[in-house]
């Protein structure tokens, strides 16, 4: 599994994609974000150890925008349109199903992770064309698709929709939302044949 950081969390506090764990701050993992790289402070195996090789993957976003969050609280998020990426944090959620999150990006969304940060629950993963609204993947298991119905209607242009603290935990939750856009990126599946293969993605380029 990898680290996980973003700037609507303290500098510091990491979520482990590997595991189904709170979040946590440990001095030794990201300190700061620059517009060119980010900051290190300190020892740490996971990000910083003597003499070890990292590899990071960074998505920016940067633009400020305030969800329209229906159940929850405190909604917030930083977005990037034209790259079609979004990290949406909201809090709590009495609701069962059926909440929404506005997400800004103008078309629906292909992908979601979303975890809980104050507690130990499993990484709920919408993935389009693979989970339907009564199923998902689990981003911290090899396991196949599994019923489960934390994204209980399908996303649109506008929003995407959660099942509530029932599924993804009280507290503060945090859902990292992408989208294809040409010459940017895309997503899909394909099958396996067990012999060369060219897999082309449809509106890539």
């Amino acid at each position: 599994g990898s680290y996980i950081f973003d700037s609507l969390r303290p500098t510091g506090n990491a979520i482990f994609s590997g595991g189904s764990g709170a979040s946590y701050t440990y001095t030794g993992h990201v300190q700061n974000f620059r517009k060119d790289g980010f900051d290190l402070h300190g020892a740490s195996n996971g990000t910083n150890g003597t003499g070890h090789t990292y590899i990071t993957w960074g998505w920016k976003a940067g633009t400020a925008y305030t969800p329209t969050a229906s159940a929850y609280t405190s909604p917030t998020a930083s977005i990037n349109v034209a790259g079609g990426f979004g990290i949406y944090k909201v809090t709590d959620n009495s609701s069962a199903s059926g909440s929404s999150v506005s997400h800004g990006l103008g078309v629906a969304p292909d992908m979601i992770f979303g975890k809980s940060l104050a507690n130990a629950y499993n990484w709920d993963v919408y993935f389009r064309g693979v989970t339907s609204t009564s199923t998902r993947l689990i981003l911290n298991s090899n396991g196949a698709v599994v019923t489960a119905a934390v994204y209980p209607t399908t996303p649109t242009s506008t929003n995407f929709y959660t099942a509530g603290t029932a599924n993804h935990g009280a507290g503060d939750q945090i859902f990292y939302v992408w989208a294809a856009k040409a010459g940017v990126s895309a997503f899909g599946t394909y099958t396996g044949t067990g012999g060369a293969l060219t897999v082309t993605y449809a509106n890539s380029n």
